[in-house]
């Protein structure tokens, strides 16, 4: 019985340095891209929706969910902002674009949010703009040979 105790509390979920900056950056992306599509969606139809406003943030949310450990807050707000507005062109222009039978905008907002929230990672995860960069577990420290276009590309090819 006292091992299973000890393994429950190593298995248990911690607050940590990262927690706090996680917390932040998910907010602040699902404002910014609340805004932009909203704001987007006044320009180009004249008037926002509430739908428009949950689809927007639902979809900083999603670009956010790739990189809310690794970037700094003002990468998480750049990246809800551009979130917004390409999930707004997502669903309304792509989708007319393929002629996709997508009743739910699923593509458009978590496909393209996704994509898009993905690759914005290796931009913003680099330590020049407020990222944590890239922890290297075998040397135990940040790596400072740090390529955001290599790390767009490597994120390039998991999308």
């Amino acid at each position: 019985m006292g091992g299973l105790v000890r393994l429950q509390r190593r298995l248990q979920p911690e607050a940590n340095g990262l927690t706090a900056p996680a917390f932040v950056n998910t907010l602040v992306a699902t404002a910014a891209a609340t805004l932009s599509w909203i704001a987007g969606e006044a320009l180009s139809k004249g008037k926002a929706s509430m739908l428009g406003a949950a689809s927007g943030a639902v979809s900083g949310l999603v670009a956010i969910t790739p990189a809310c450990g690794f970037v700094g807050p003002m990468g998480a707000i750049v990246i809800g902002l551009l979130a917004g507005l390409v999930c707004l062109w997502g669903v309304n222009g792509l989708k007319r674009m393929l002629g996709a039978d997508d009743s739910l905008d699923v593509f458009g907002v978590h496909g393209v949010g996704g994509i898009r929230g993905a690759l914005l990672t290796g931009v913003f995860a680099s330590p020049s703009p407020g990222g944590t960069g890239v922890y290297d577990y075998v040397a135990n420290k940040v790596n400072a040979d740090y390529s955001i276009g290599g790390e767009v590309w490597i994120q390039f090819g998991a999308c």
